[in-house]
């Protein structure tokens, strides 16, 4: 699922609508990077995309990364909309 230098795009169902999240991979030793991360609504641009949404995204993403034997989730991005708009993404999850 998750390849060095590929993209990882995936479509997440949750109660406001359906969440898209796209990516780009690096495996770095025991831990997944998601670079440049994108979350948006997948097929319409009312949804407004919470907090609540990101979080069930994220834990699913959790649970893959687990399965293939990753330790670590780091993510790194740019806010695109929010009251954060503008400001850098850059955590580590230990799985």
């Amino acid at each position: 699922m998750f390849v060095t230098g590929r993209l990882f795009e995936h479509i997440f169902k949750t109660v406001a609508g359906e969440v898209g999240l796209l990516a780009e991979v690096e495996i770095v030793a025991d831990t997944l990077w998601l670079k440049d991360i994108a979350v948006y609504p997948a097929h319409s641009n009312e949804l407004h995309i919470g907090q609540t949404e990101v979080k069930k995204c994220l834990r699913q993403i959790e649970e893959w990364a687990r399965i293939e034997g990753f330790r670590r989730l780091r993510i790194t991005g740019t806010r695109m909309s929010g009251a954060s708009k503008g400001r850098s993404v850059d955590f580590t999850r230990v799985l």
